[in-house]
């Protein structure tokens, strides 16, 4: 669209000087552009993050000792994350990992 188009739209409209109509075609001359960062966007999967919440309400019973094997960038990774989250028992973010884990997966 050409600066000369803007105007007749805008005629009678005082506020849009030639600084505002200049922005307006520099914006509209990036539309396509704009429009396929967009679409590009849309199309990408973005992970959002998400609030880590344990729910005790779904731990039932007494708690049980077990011991498991796990290789060690796993056990290096779960320690840093369970000190990262300190305000969470560590008793408590296995659980609901196990838990989430086993309702993706069912």
């Amino acid at each position: 669209m050409e600066l000369n188009e803007l105007r007749y739209y805008f005629k009678g409209n005082d506020k849009l000087n030639a600084a505002k109509l200049q922005s307006l075609q520099e914006l509209l001359s990036m539309k396509d552009d704009i429009k396929e960062c967009i679409d590009k966007s849309k199309a990408t999967d973005v992970i959002e993050p998400v609030e880590l919440k344990v729910d005790k309400n779904r731990f039932k019973g007494e708690l049980k000792g077990r011991l498991i094997k796990v290789y060690d960038n796993v056990n290096t990774e779960w320690i840093n994350f369970c000190k990262s989250n300190s305000q969470f028992k560590m008793q408590d973010l296995y659980s609901m990992a196990l838990l989430d884990y086993i309702g993706k997966f069912k």
